[in-house]
Parts: C-alpha cells; structure tokens; sequence
C-alpha cells in the first residue's frame, strides 16, 4: 500500500514541477510584438520535450515500446514520459498572449476578442486537466486496487499454481507461480503492488524490476524465443500467450515434454497440459517468454574474467565434465573452458552464438545441466507435474480441472 501511495505522490510532484518549468520558460522571445509574438528557443525545446512525453504516454501502454528502452524500472519510465506536463506549462504562459483577433476599433469588436481570449484560456486549463488524469490515472488505479490486492491469493487444488484475484493479475500470478518454485512465496496481490498493475495489466519490464528488486538473488531475461530454445535453457518461465486470439494474458511455463507442455493457468483452472501441436488453435504463443533463474545474465568473451567463469568451472569438474588443468586465476575463461561449457549447452540442443562466448542462454543452459536436481528445471516439473494431472483429475480436453476449458 506504502509503494502505491508513494508512486502516485512522486509521479504527482513531478508532473506539477515539469508543468512549473514549462510555464517559468515558456515567454515569447523579448524581440517578438504583441502582434506576431514568437515563442522563445527555451520555450520551443520545452514544448518539443511536452510534445514527445504525451506521445510517449500515449504509445506505450498499448504497444509496449518500453522493451527497447533501458531503463532499470517502471518508476523511472513514468517520469521520463511525464514530461508532457512542460507542453501544458508552456501553453498555459505562451498562448494567451496571442492575440485573439487583429487590433479592434469598436467596443462591440473588442469585447468578442476578449471573450475568445477568454474561451482559449479556459480551453488550455482543460488540456492541462486532461493530461493530469491522463497521467496519474495509471497510479490512482494502482492505488484503488491496493485494499484489495493486500488480502491473501489463492491457489489452484493441486497448490502449485497461484490464482489471479481479477481480471489483470495473469502476470504476477503466473510470476509466484514460477517463484515458488525457488521458494519464494508470494501471492498475485502483493507483486501487482510491486509491479504497478494497472488496468492494462502488466508490461514485462514492471514484472521484471519487481521480481529482481524483491530477490536480488534472482535475474531474469526477456525472449522471443520457441519451444525448441526453452527445453534446451530449461528454466521455467513466464510466456505471453492469447486467450480468444485477441486478448493478452500470461501463464507459467511449469514443465516441458517431448510433445505436451505443463501450464499453470492463473484463470481459476491452474494445471494444464497441453499437446504442443494444438496449443496454437486454443492459446496461441508468440514467442514471448521472461525465464527467471540465477547468476547467469552476463556477457564473457574469451580471455576476460568474471566471477561466473570460476563457479562455472568447479560446476564443470564436479560433475566430471571438466578435466583440465585450473589457472592460477579461476575467473579467467580461456578457450578450452568455453569449450567445454560450449559442449555441455551443446548437448542439450541450444544454438551457440558466432562468434563462441559465454552469453546468458549458453550459462542457463550450462546452469541446467550442472545443477541439475538443485534448481527448478522443466524436465523435472514435467515429471512431478504430469502425475497430479493424471490422479484424481479430469483428463485434458474433459471440461475438468488441468483440461482445455472453451470458455476462454
């Protein structure tokens, strides 16, 4: 409740300082006339900057165009986009002194201009009305969900999947899920608070900076990857599915079979399995993914040292897949290392990049496979999952609990 609150008030103090700063600067130029007045340089960067804030306001939530932007939080994209309050503050100082008609010679005359003028100003104070609710509409939403959003989650019969409260909450939901199984409990109410689940839903950089700022443990990685890719990382994970062909919902990538793939459906359904070749017809997948796991999103090149390199390496000889000799730094990847760790991520189906280093797919996929049986793997959830679905559960395609509802 405490982090909705103080995102409102910051996202609020913010936006009323870059409208301050707008109406401070935003004078016409001291060499314009009343006449032909011209807005000075501060005052048309100002506007410029107004002018991108509400088209960045306007584009992001439903196209996601903040996966290209690195910024390390959903906070900080909220006030680099509220900068459209500079163009409300420049217009509220620059357009009234605009004159509203020419010069009038008649009492009758003058009085019409001044009631135009008077109309533009009114039209401005609602434009700046506008853009407030437009902008804090995301945290006002966030904030009146807080109440609900704090009362203890449900989960599914089998108590492996976390339910959602309402309508929005797939992907903190299906992000407990997948964290339970590092254990770490959560319920959807308390990472939609974390993550500012608003009535769009939740755009994966939020649930991103949630997850790794309540556990920074844990990293995550965002993909547009296939099936192929995520049996060989083995990690589960979250994906972005359609309900309907239209409507954008998430489920937890639970287990992975040869040809069915084990879903935690946060619907009020919870497990499900599907076989791969009809999931397109009835939740089709784009390819979207967020695989979270642990020290293993790091770029190494051949020769550089790095932490990783050194827990990589004892990994390695402990399971008897390295055998060479150590150098007197253990960080330090030399070629017949990558090899090696190459050959491991190669046996279990992932692409390598050209050209060879270590990237973050080839470290989960060397995580997988040296600790295997001590971190949560898909192989391993197919496994423990695949029975529950057969015991004491309807079958998929039956209308029961872990089946293929027609409903969505």
């Amino acid at each position: 409740m405490g982090r909705a609150v103080l995102r409102f008030l910051v996202i609020a103090g913010v936006g009323a300082l870059y409208l301050a700063i707008g109406y401070r600067w935003g004078d016409p130029a001291p060499e314009s006339s009343d006449e032909e007045p011209r807005a000075s340089r501060p005052a048309q960067v100002l506007a410029l900057l107004g002018l991108a804030g509400v088209l960045a306001n306007v584009v992001d939530p439903r196209y996601q165009v903040d996966r290209s932007l690195p910024l390390p939080s959903g906070l900080l994209r909220d006030l680099c986009y509220a900068p459209g309050a500079l163009l409300i503050g420049v217009a509220l100082r620059f357009l009234p002194r605009l004159p509203a008609q020419p010069p009038a010679d008649g009492v009758k005359e003058a009085l019409a201009g001044y009631a135009r003028l008077r109309s533009r100003r009114v039209a401005i104070l609602f434009l700046a009305l506008a853009y407030a609710i437009f902008l804090l509409h995301d945290p006002l939403y966030v904030l009146a969900k807080a109440p609900s959003n704090l009362t203890p989650g449900e989960r599914d019969p089998h108590g492996v999947v976390v339910l959602q409260r309402n309508g929005v909450n797939c992907v903190p939901a299906s992000a407990a899920s997948v964290l339970a199984l590092w254990g770490e409990e959560h319920h959807d109410g308390e990472l939609a608070l974390y993550a500012g689940t608003s009535y769009y839903g939740t755009p994966e950089h939020r649930i991103v900076a949630a997850i790794e700022s309540l556990h920074p443990d844990l990293q995550t990685l965002r993909l547009s990857t296939t099936w192929e890719e995520l049996r060989a990382l083995d990690h589960p994970c979250l994906l972005g599915v359609k309900l309907s062909r239209v409507i954008s919902h998430c489920v937890a990538l639970l287990g992975l079979e040869p040809e069915h793939a084990i879903l935690g459906e946060p619907l009020e359904i919870g497990l499900q399995r599907f076989e791969l070749a009809l999931l397109p017809g009835i939740k089709p997948w784009g390819g979207r993914a967020i695989v979270i796991g642990r020290d293993f999103r790091y770029e190494v090149e051949p020769g550089e040292r790095h932490p990783v390199v050194a827990r990589l390496r004892r990994e390695a000889r402990a399971a008897g897949r390295w055998q060479g000799a150590d150098p007197p730094d253990p960080a330090l990847l030399e070629p017949e290392l990558l090899a090696c760790l190459a050959e491991v991520a190669r046996s279990r189906g992932l692409s390598l990049p050209e050209p060879l280093r270590l990237t973050p797919k080839v470290i989960l996929a060397c995580n997988a496979e040296l600790q295997r049986g001590r971190i949560p793997s898909l192989r391993e959830g197919a496994r423990t999952l695949a029975p529950l679905l057969r015991r004491g559960v309807a079958p998929v395609g039956s209308g029961g609990v872990g089946a293929v509802d027609s409903a969505h």
